[in-house]
């Protein structure tokens, strides 16, 4: 379990996933346990060493049910993620600040 700001687990890509070119793709992901109702900070390893050429993730925060990503392709050709990739590490902020609602809930809830 992660339990302050320093502590680290790296995120793998949880299966092979293709990504065509110039596309954007969910794929799914794992991850150590985490404490649930907490939201994690997900930072890319830097220049997204362990993906294949042209594809990128942004940094974003997560809640802790998080089952997956986007991964940008920005290439002219289709590029596959293999299963167990490293694609970055999630932390937990110390403080613990209060949840965020998740962005489906927030949206759901502007119909």
């Amino acid at each position: 379990m992660l339990d302050n700001a320093f502590s680290q687990s790296t995120l793998n890509c949880a299966a092979s996933i293709n990504i065509p070119s110039n596309r954007t793709v969910f794929i799914p992901i794992r991850f150590a346990e985490l404490k649930g109702n907490h939201d994690y900070l997900f930072t890319p390893y830097p220049n997204h060493i362990y993906m294949p050429k042209d594809t990128y993730v942004l940094q974003i925060v997560a809640p802790s049910n998080q089952d997956g990503i986007y991964v940008r392709n920005v290439g002219d050709k289709d590029e596959t993620i293999k299963k167990g990739c490293c694609i970055g590490h999630i932390s937990r902020f110390r403080d613990g600040a209060a949840p965020h609602k998740a962005v489906s809930d927030t949206v759901k809830s502007q119909d």
